[in-house]
């Protein structure tokens, strides 16, 4: 039986179909269940090591892409709210949905990164940060539930 949350889809697949096609990136790029739970798990791992907790608001602030699902997937593994910001936003409109949503941590690179306000910069973690951090997770005692 396949769990109804995507914390459980994330575990359950990795472990009954790991090899399974999962995502195909625009540049032909192919990612099993084993490698989304490998990147969510670095992307959970970082966002831990910058002080994110288990329900925590990460705010997302980047376009589609892998950098934008490690961030989701990483949210997920570690049961952290994830609230995707529109990439359009600048100035005054990203700055109030940045203080509203007031995220423990913000996705971000580049000139997304530089958009955010001063008084969220501190906030901001890069993806590349992912890269170095471990790729394993290990599962949450008490999981998520669908309701």
């Amino acid at each position: 039986m396949i769990p109804g949350t995507l914390y459980g889809l994330i575990r359950y697949r990795s472990r009954d179909s790991p090899e399974r096609e999962f995502v195909v990136l625009p540049d032909g790029e192919v990612w099993d269940w084993r490698r989304c739970l490998a990147e969510g798990a670095a992307a959970a791992n970082a966002l831990r090591a910058r002080g994110v907790r288990r329900g925590d608001r990460v705010a997302i602030f980047l376009p589609n892409g892998p950098d934008w699902l490690r961030a989701w997937w990483g949210c997920v593994l570690m049961d952290a709210v994830m609230a995707s910001l529109n990439p359009s936003l600048r100035g005054r409109l990203l700055d109030d949905l940045c203080h509203r949503v007031a995220p423990a941590a913000i996705v971000a690179s580049g000139e997304f990164a530089e958009r955010v306000g001063a008084g969220h910069r501190r906030r901001v973690v890069d993806p590349a940060d992912f890269a170095g951090a471990p790729r394993e997770i290990e599962p949450l005692d008490d999981p998520p539930n669908p309701w």
